[in-house]
């Protein structure tokens, strides 16, 4: 019988501004430079707005502290930017990742299968 993946193992649908951050290399940024820099891809180079947040009556949809932003269109918008051959080569590793981790599951899964007939 399968298990099902805990929630804090599963991956992240959406992501902080930390997160986001991080993603674009920003982490050593004082966060008014983060805030613009992201403000600014929004403006000039279609990066994805973060989800609606309600404040005081109104929606923002502006980079700030507490945004957050669906997690497929920011790496969507990052794959973009790389030549075709990062892109390639970082789709590679993914998958051989994800092989791993299913290998690891399924071993996980078949183990004591495995030890009661190797008794």
């Amino acid at each position: 019988m399968a298990t099902a993946i805990p929630l804090h193992r599963q991956p992240a649908s959406v992501w902080s501004f930390q997160e986001v951050c991080r993603r674009l290399g920003l982490t050593g940024r004082a966060e008014r430079y983060q805030l613009a820099y992201i403000d600014g891809l929004i403006a000039e180079f279609g990066f994805p707005r973060p989800l609606p947040v309600r404040s005081r009556g109104r929606f923002i949809e502006s980079a700030h502290r507490k945004a957050t932003w669906q997690a497929a269109a920011v790496e969507a918008w990052l794959l973009d930017r790389l030549p075709p051959d990062v892109a390639a080569a970082q789709a590679r590793r993914e998958a051989d990742a994800a092989a791993e981790r299913l290998d690891a599951r399924a071993a996980a899964i078949f183990a004591p299968a495995n030890d009661q007939v190797a008794a």
